[in-house]
């Protein structure tokens, strides 16, 4: 029994070292400290700390674990999972663990006050746990992470941007696609609402103003629409704009909105041709059929048909008495051939 109390306490010290040795990088020390976020983690860890002696000492000894504060470092462990990453939470799990071990070890603590049977399985217990949230929390935010990286993927190769609208804050913020359609690389015009407004060309400021106004009943929410909007260089790209609300308040109002743009300012000239060439068809003074390989006829203006005396309807499909003969002659050649 020793001899298994010495393994398993071995086996426990490395795994609860080699957490914070395995998962060191500079990209977990960034997520952890980097900018300002070595504020939150600090706080949480020392949080987490804190709790755990304050549990300890209010619930006195063996009490401790009938306290909900017993839990509380359990919470925070998670919320640093999430927040700071694994390596803060499992490196603050290392300090919470090691100290635990030395006070109990002094004496102190709800571990030393229980069965003398039961202490080193309950410790082993409330180390796994301890291992265990920051493990399990990762895995989650990873797992979501990854989901929201693939459908990112899948809107970036559809050259769609997103903009998700907190009109509770008054702020937007523009995806990196959106941002790059526009030629930014960051979102430094601004993050108010008022500087998406800006974007949009002033003749299509009511447009879009009137086709988003359906949004604020609670019925309505998808809303499409077109503008032009304005791009680093100066120039005026034209996008499709799609919004639905995500988030509305208790009284129905919106409170967040994801919007989503497509670039189709090349799109809208192939269209603007065909438009020119069908107006071109349509109005030419000559008479003009379309026919594929077996001179069927594909489409015919109106001047031919005037000419002709014979209808649209009564042309699609048929082939036409000026060309019967020359596939006639087609189909004789073939036959000598």
């Amino acid at each position: 029994q020793t001899w298994a109390t010495w393994w398993l306490g071995d086996a426990m010290g490395a795994l609860v070292v080699s957490i914070p040795l395995l998962t060191m990088s500079g990209a977990s020390l960034r997520q952890a400290f980097g900018d300002w976020r070595w504020m939150p983690t600090t706080l949480l860890a020392v949080g987490t700390l804190a709790s755990a002696a304050l549990a300890a000492l209010v619930g006195g000894g063996g009490g401790a674990m009938q306290s909900p504060l017993f839990f509380l470092p359990h919470l925070l462990l998670c919320w640093l999972a999430a927040r700071s990453g694994l390596f803060a939470a499992s490196t603050t799990a290392l300090l919470l663990t090691s100290g635990t071990v030395i006070a109990t070890l002094h004496g102190i603590g709800p571990f030393q006050q229980a069965d003398a049977a039961q202490p080193v399985a309950m410790l082993i217990g409330y180390i796994c746990s301890l291992l265990a949230i920051p493990l399990l929390t990762t895995a989650l935010t990873g797992e979501i992470a990854f989901n929201e990286r693939r459908w990112q993927l899948a809107l970036d190769a559809s050259q769609i941007g997103i903009g998700d609208w907190d009109l509770a804050h008054g702020r937007i913020e523009f995806s990196p696609r959106w941002l790059a359609l526009l030629g930014h690389r960051s979102q430094d015009f601004g993050d108010h609402l008022q500087a998406f407004w800006s974007l949009v060309h002033p003749d299509d400021l009511d447009t879009v103003q009137r086709a988003f106004e359906p949004l604020r009943a609670s019925g309505r929410i998808n809303c499409r629409a077109e503008c032009r909007m304005l791009c680093r260089d100066g120039g005026w790209r034209l996008f499709e704009l799609h919004a639905l609300v995500s988030e509305r308040s208790a009284s129905g109002a919106p409170v967040r909105i994801i919007s989503t743009a497509r670039d189709i300012s090349d799109t809208q000239a192939v269209r603007e041709r065909q438009d020119l060439t069908q107006s071109v068809f349509q109005h030419l003074h000559e008479g003009l059929l379309i026919t594929d390989a077996q001179h069927r006829v594909i489409e015919a203006n109106p001047t031919y048909s005037r000419l002709t005396g014979y209808s649209r309807d009564e042309l699609i499909g048929a082939v036409p008495p000026l060309l019967r003969s020359a596939e006639d002659d087609a189909e004789r050649t073939a036959q000598v051939a």
